[in-house]
């Protein structure tokens, strides 16, 4: 594997990585949204996830 091979297999696992950070916010944000006294609050944190996570997208 030459050089550009070894840079492309970097590339794809930091994608990879970013794409699990995602996954593993939602899962947290859900978590507390099912859970939380107050529902505001996880509410809240939901719509600032996926908003971030819009943005990361574009």
């Amino acid at each position: 594997m030459g050089r550009r091979g070894e840079y492309g297999t970097i590339d794809v696992i930091a994608r990879l990585a970013k794409i699990n950070q995602q996954v593993y916010n939602r899962l947290v944000a859900r978590f507390y949204a099912d859970h939380d006294v107050y529902g505001y609050d996880p509410y809240a944190w939901a719509l600032y996830e996926a908003r971030a996570a819009l943005a990361e997208i574009a």
